[in-house]
C-alpha cells in the first residue's frame, strides 16, 4: 500500500513540500555563466541553469524516499516553489527508492503507479531532452538525468539511489549517462502533456515497466585481478610466470570493480564509470591464469581519455 500523498503528482508536489522543502536553505550560487548545469538551490533541490527543469530529492524521513523530476515552462530558480508551479505545461515523474532492497521499485506518473523491472530509460515530454536513464543491471541503483541546451552543452546529474555521485556539465557529460538499455529495438518512455504514460506511441496499460537485464564479464567474477599502470602492449610482452608475478602485487592491493557502473562495452573491453573518483575507465580481459590454486581472470584497468573532470 502506498502512501496516500503518493497517488498523484500533485500529492508528491505536498507532500516534498510538506516534509522537507520548509527545511531547505536557499544558497544560490547564481551567476553569469556560459555553459548550463545543474546547481544546488536547496537543501534537497536542484535546478538546470536553462530553468526548466528540476529535481528534488525525497530523503528517507517518512518510510517514502526517490527522486522527483519535474520540468516545463522557464521560472526563475529563485522563485521556484513547487506548489505554485502549474500544472498545465508540466511533466512531472516520482521515481520511488527502496534503501531495504537497494534498488528503484516504482515509478509514479499522475494517478498511476507502476512497478520498476530493472532498468528504463524515460523523456518528459515530447523533446528529446530531459532524458532520464535508469540502470540496475549490476546490482547498483544508477540514475542520470541529462540536459542538452546545444548542440555540445549537456548537463548531467546522477544519483546512486538517493545519493548523488556526479553533477556533469559540457561536451563530455553525457559520457557518465547510464547506458544499458542504449539499443534501437528498445523504446523510451514518454510522459505526456496530460501525465499519462506511454511506450513510443502506444498508452501503457500494464503496471510493470522496465526491462530486467544482467551485466555480467569476466572482469567482475569473483576473484578476477585488476592491474593497473600498465598498458596493454606491455602485458602482452610478459610471459606467463612474469605477468603472474605483476598480478600477484596487484591482488594484494585488493582492486575490484564490484563498485563500478557499467556504462558501455567496445568489443571486447567494458567501460565503467568510478563513481567515488568521478572517472570513466576502461577494463580489459586479458587472460586466465592459476594464482594460488585458483584460476583467476587477470584484466586492466586504464583511465579513458577527456573523461576526467
Amino acid at each position: 500500500m502506498k502512501p496516500e500523498s503518493y497517488t498523484s503528482s500533485g500529492g508528491v508536489r505536498r507532500h516534498v513540500t510538506g516534509s522537507f522543502l520548509l527545511m531547505a536553505f536557499w544558497c544560490l550560487l547564481i551567476s553569469g555563466t556560459a555553459q548550463a548545469e545543474f546547481i544546488k538551490t536547496g537543501l534537497f533541490t536542484y535546478q538546470e541553469t536553462n530553468e526548466h527543469t528540476k529535481v528534488i530529492v525525497v530523503p528517507d524521513i517518512e518510510g517514502v524516499s526517490g527522486i522527483f523530476i519535474i520540468t516545463g515552462e522557464a521560472h526563475p530558480l529563485q522563485l521556484f516553489d513547487i506548489e505554485s508551479l502549474p500544472a498545465k505545461g508540466s511533466y512531472s515523474v516520482f521515481l520511488q527508492f527502496s534503501p531495504t532492497k537497494k534498488r528503484f521499485t516504482d515509478m509514479h506518473v499522475g494517478a498511476e503507479t507502476y512497478s520498476i523491472q530493472g532498468s528504463l530509460t524515460l523523456k518528459l515530454g515530447d523533446k528529446p531532452f530531459p532524458r532520464i536513464s535508469l540502470d540496475q543491471s549490476s546490482g547498483n541503483p544508477y540514475l542520470s538525468i541529462v540536459e542538452q541546451n546545444g548542440k555540445d552543452d549537456f548537463s548531467l546529474l546522477a544519483f546512486l539511489g538517493t545519493l548523488e555521485v556526479l553533477n556533469r556539465s559540457g561536451e563530455n557529460a553525457i559520457l557518465f549517462e547510464a547506458n544499458a538499455l542504449k539499443n534501437d529495438a528498445i523504446r523510451d518512455y514518454r510522459v505526456t502533456s496530460d501525465q499519462k504514460l506511454m511506450l513510443g506511441d502506444v498508452n501503457v496499460n500494464i503496471d510493470k515497466v522496465g526491462i530486467v537485464s544482467t551485466f555480467s564479464n569476466k572482469c567482475s567474477e569473483l576473484g578476477s585481478i585488476l592491474i593497473r599502470k600498465h598498458t596493454r602492449e606491455e602485458l602482452s610482452k610478459l610471459d606467463r610466470e612474469a605477468l603472474k608475478k605483476v598480478a600477484l602485487e596487484w591482488k594484494k592491493k585488493g582492486l575490484s570493480s564490484e563498485n563500478y557502473i557499467p556504462l558501455r562495452s567496445e568489443g571486447s573491453d567494458f567501460i565503467f564509470f568510478d563513481y567515488l573518483n568521478e572517472e570513466i575507465v576502461k577494463i580489459s580481459y586479458i587472460r586466465k591464469l592459476n594464482i594460488d590454486g585458483k584460476s583467476s581472470s587477470i584484466c586492466l584497468e586504464e583511465p579513458l581519455t577527456g573523461a576526467k573532470k
